[in-house]
């Protein structure tokens, strides 16, 4: 079974200002297999997840984090973040990552 290849680039997948619902899927393929996704480095601005389906999506929020504390931002704030992109297979009655595909995108 071959590796997961992303469709979507390496890179930005955007600028969101405050409070505005954000929403994008992010692709990669396997022939005749389901691709799943998750963040595995860095950080999403707050309020945004990572669906197993590719969904990038939610509402941020103007805080970043100072040393654990919240604290409010003023300026633009680039998040750097790694999603990978998987297939699976059972094994012995457990679901086991088979192949896999990282990439790093910015918001």
């Amino acid at each position: 079974m071959p590796q997961p290849v992303w469709i979507t680039p390496a890179g930005s997948l955007g600028t969101i200002p405050e409070g505005v619902f954000y929403s994008v899927s992010v692709q990669a393929e396997a022939p005749g297999q389901d691709v799943f996704f998750r963040v595995i480095a860095g950080e999403l601005p707050d309020g945004i997840q990572v669906t197993s389906n590719g969904q990038v999506a939610g509402t941020p929020s103007a805080k970043t984090r100072v040393q654990g504390v919240p604290t409010e931002v003023g300026i633009d704030v680039t998040s750097r973040f790694a999603i990978r992109a998987y297939t699976t297979k059972v094994v012995n009655g457990v679901i086991l990552i088979d192949r896999l595909a990282d990439r790093t995108f910015t918001i």
